[in-house]
């Protein structure tokens, strides 16, 4: 299986008769373990910066001020941030992909977990309470939307390889090798049939479509700004701003980013970011899971190369 960056989706489909008892997915995962060190970062506050992080020439110099820019985004239940770090034409494009990705990717996990956004009016409801599902009446299918509560919404995540870099690949967009991973989650069972008794339904399907490039940016965009934050500002030369902002001209996805193709074991943390050295390299890579409790895939980002070794003791 290749996965490409540019055009490319990734689908799952889960269909059950009310005539027989639904199976819902299980999750099964290797056994991995890295050596690293992971930070919880629900709250912490990185100093101001007054600048903005994705480069530092006259087009991202902003007279009006800079915004904060959260490294886990607040649609994932995260506030740690760091002060004034985005110019307002960086923090557009960047919230392009976190809509994107807050709705389409993990809305409906969302929904069910109760983790409301960034809007005032998203903290006094859940957003996107109702998702479709597909459900055969009198022998024809018809799409509806169904509350959460009885909906047995999925979440699908890729996995790749490591990035191409670490395997010393020319620049390229395409992973040679990927692997989907899919989670059902929602109601009690129970819940569901009384849905679909309700409806006179005989079966239902739900389906589940993901972009694999805007999940990409947001997994480029949360290593670079933890990397900026916890290494600081100026200690590696940064590779990743070109993928983040969606440049044209930076067809090196699977260059800079790939992962675990196996996903490792369920992790005490939601979520888990870390640092990586690589061994005889500069590059400084930075270990990226979300919802690491449900054992999802873990994804690396090459952020850059290492500056700090190349500066001499004053």
């Amino acid at each position: 299986m290749s996965l490409c960056c540019f055009g490319g989706v990734l689908s799952a489909r889960r269909r059950a008769s009310s005539r027989r008892r639904s199976t819902f997915l299980s999750l099964s995962c290797s056994s991995v373990v890295l050596d690293m060190q992971t930070f919880e970062m629900r709250n912490a506050k990185f100093g101001l910066l007054n600048r903005c992080i994705y480069g530092d020439d006259e087009d991202h110099f902003d007279p009006n001020g800079y915004g904060d820019e959260h490294i886990i985004p607040i649609f994932l239940g995260q506030k740690g941030y760091i002060k004034n770090a985005s110019c307002h034409k960086c923090e557009r494009e960047t919230s392009g992909v976190e809509s994107y990705c807050a709705k389409e990717i993990f809305g409906e996990l969302r929904a069910h977990h109760k983790i409301k956004g960034r809007k005032r009016s998203a903290r006094k409801r859940c957003p996107h309470t109702s998702f479709p599902m597909k459900l055969t009446l009198c022998g024809k299918q018809s799409v509806h939307k169904v509350e959460a509560k009885y909906h047995p919404s999925l979440l699908v995540l890729p996995s790749f390889p490591w990035p191409g870099i670490m395997l010393n690949k020319e620049p390229n967009a395409t992973w040679n090798d990927g692997r989907i991973h899919c989670w059902q989650f929602g109601p009690a069972r129970r819940l569901v049939g009384e849905y679909l008794a309700e409806m006179q339904a005989s079966e239902w399907e739900v389906s589940k479509t993901t972009k694999i490039f805007p999940f990409v940016r947001l997994i480029a965009k949360i290593g670079h700004a933890f990397a900026i934050a916890t290494c600081g500002y100026g200690s590696f030369q940064p590779m990743l701003p070109p993928l983040i902002l969606g440049k044209s001209d930076a067809p090196n996805a699977a260059y800079l980013v790939g992962g675990e193709l196996e996903a490792p074991p369920p992790s005490e943390r939601e979520h888990e970011l870390g640092i990586i050295k690589v061994d005889n390299s500069d590059l400084l890579v930075a270990y990226v899971r979300l919802f690491a409790n449900i054992g999802t895939p873990a994804y690396y980002a090459v952020v850059g190369r290492d500056l700090r070794s190349q500066r001499r003791p004053e």
